[in-house]
């Protein structure tokens, strides 16, 4: 029987992966979609590593607006579920996975995936803290880059060897 793994991108990818580690560690099973969630939401919804991508305190686009990409992708079933360019949402992970279990559609875009997500309960939030706002003023004086914007991106392998991962 194959050890759980879970690997993630960037050193701000610590706190997923560690939370990720004690959710497949656990004795009983638990669905990858879900520990992707709980994993990469932790820092989703951390301020201090808005600056690296998005979610709370996460960069604006270039036009000011805060736009969130999300996406998981399970193995086993050869599921996919998405979402771009969805306004002010804290997680877009969760969404993402709302539209992988809920969805006829595998990838919803702008607002047609505000509108999933509202209709699936979650909530319109404003992302943008004193420092993205900061940032983006700068920018637009300026014109200055941000360095070290990414993307997360967490994979995970159970003890089954089923692998998922979340972007």
């Amino acid at each position: 029987m194959p050890r759980p793994i879970a690997a993630g991108t960037w050193s701000f990818s610590q706190p997923a992966v560690s939370e990720a580690g004690k959710l497949l560690l656990r004795k009983q099973s638990v669905a990858l979609d879900e520990v992707l969630v709980a994993a990469v939401g932790v820092v989703e919804r951390d301020e201090a590593t808005g600056p690296y991508l998005v979610g709370k305190g996460g960069m604006p686009n270039s036009e000011g607006q805060y736009e969130q990409d999300a996406a998981i992708m399970v193995g086993r079933n050869r599921e996919f579920g998405a979402v771009a360019s969805i306004p002010n949402c804290y997680t877009p992970i969760a969404v993402a996975q709302r539209v992988l279990r809920e969805s006829r559609h595998s990838f919803l875009v702008g607002e047609g995936a505000r509108h999933f997500a509202n209709a699936q309960g979650f909530v319109a939030q404003d992302v943008a803290t004193n420092d993205s706002k900061a940032v983006f003023e700068k920018y637009k004086k300026e014109h200055t880059v941000v360095l070290g914007h990414d993307t997360l991106g967490v994979v995970l392998c159970d003890r089954d060897g089923d692998v998922a991962a979340g972007v």
